[in-house]
C-alpha cells in the first residue's frame, strides 16, 4: 500500500515556499482542523520514502510549515498536548480564498510605515474595500502634490 503525502512531490521540488505553504493549508484544511506536526511528517516521510530526495523533500515541507506558523495561519492547539495544532481563523479563509497569496503581499507591503496622510487608505484596505483604498490613496497623493506645487484647489483632478 502507497501513501500519499500531504502535498505531491513535484509540486514540493517545483514551488516558491509561500505557495507550497499554501499548498500545504489546502490539504491540512481538507482534513482535520486540529493537526500533529509529528505525524504530518512521518506520515509524509512514509509516502516519499521512494523519491530519492526525500530528505530535501520533508526540509522543504518543514519549511512550507514554519511559513504558515509565521503567518500565523497554523498555531498551537490550547486543548490539546505539545505537538498539536489547529488551523487558526485567518488559516482557514486564506485556504478558502483563491486570491490568498495576492491578498498576502499586499497586506506585507502595508504594514510598514506610511505616511500619515495614508493612513487612512491602510484602514479602507484592511477591511477589504481594495478600490476604494486605491482611490483614497491617490487623493492623498493628488492633494500632496498639489500643496508641494503651490498650486490652487481649483486644479483638484485636473
Amino acid at each position: 500500500m502507497r501513501y500519499s503525502g500531504p502535498v505531491e512531490p513535484e509540486l514540493i521540488r517545483e514551488l516558491p515556499t509561500p505557495e507550497l505553504a499554501l499548498a500545504l493549508l489546502k490539504s491540512l484544511v481538507a482534513g482535520s482542523r486540529e493537526i500533529n506536526s509529528n505525524n504530518l511528517f512521518r506520515s509524509a516521510e512514509a509516502a516519499y520514502g521512494q523519491e530519492s530526495d526525500i530528505a530535501k523533500l520533508l526540509d522543504r515541507l518543514s519549511g512550507g510549515w514554519a511559513w504558515l506558523e509565521a503567518r500565523g495561519l497554523i498555531g498551537p492547539n490550547p486543548r490539546q498536548s505539545t505537538g498539536w495544532s489547529r488551523i487558526t481563523a485567518d488559516g482557514m479563509a486564506m485556504a478558502e480564498d483563491g486570491e490568498a497569496i495576492t491578498k498576502l503581499w499586499a497586506a506585507d507591503r502595508l504594514a510598514g510605515h506610511l505616511d500619515p496622510a495614508l493612513a487612512g487608505a491602510r484602514t479602507i484596505f484592511n477591511l477589504g474595500q481594495y478600490d476604494t483604498a486605491c482611490f483614497a490613496a491617490m487623493k492623498a497623493v493628488e492633494i500632496a502634490v498639489r500643496d508641494a506645487s503651490g498650486l490652487g484647489d481649483h486644479l483638484t483632478g485636473t
